[in-house]
């Protein structure tokens, strides 16, 4: 799957049965301003395309995943760390709570306990 370059830089994959997932979803809409992101179930097809590309390790995830810019040096994040790299992107006040994502051991930590009960929200 190409994407366009002139299309968001950024790719969330997220569980399209959950309904924190959601949630968070339209929340990130309502304070991405600057369209930075694009969001793809991890259900769809385009979500096994892309990562068959580059990495197919994270195939049969079923979790948060950022693809950070996608068409150029993409990096990838995942879990907790995930979350709080697109804090970091959207900037603002929500900026210092990205740098959470350079500390995984406690945020991956919370990241998977919400995760267990995410169906339950």
């Amino acid at each position: 799957m190409k994407l366009k370059k002139d299309k968001a830089p950024h790719i969330i994959f997220f569980d399209d049965t959950c309904p924190l997932c959601w949630r968070s979803v339209h929340r990130i809409l309502a304070w991405d301003r600057k369209k930075r992101f694009r969001f793809i179930p991890i259900r769809d097809a385009a979500f096994r395309e892309v990562l068959q590309e580059r990495w197919k390790e994270l195939r049969d995830a079923n979790t948060l995943i950022l693809v950070e810019n996608y068409a150029t040096a993409a990096k990838v994040w995942i879990q907790g760390r995930a979350v709080m790299r697109i804090l970091w992107l959207l900037g603002g006040w929500r900026k210092p709570f990205g740098l959470l994502a350079f500390f995984p051991f406690g945020i991956d930590a919370v990241y998977s306990f919400v995760a267990k009960r995410r169906h339950r929200f």
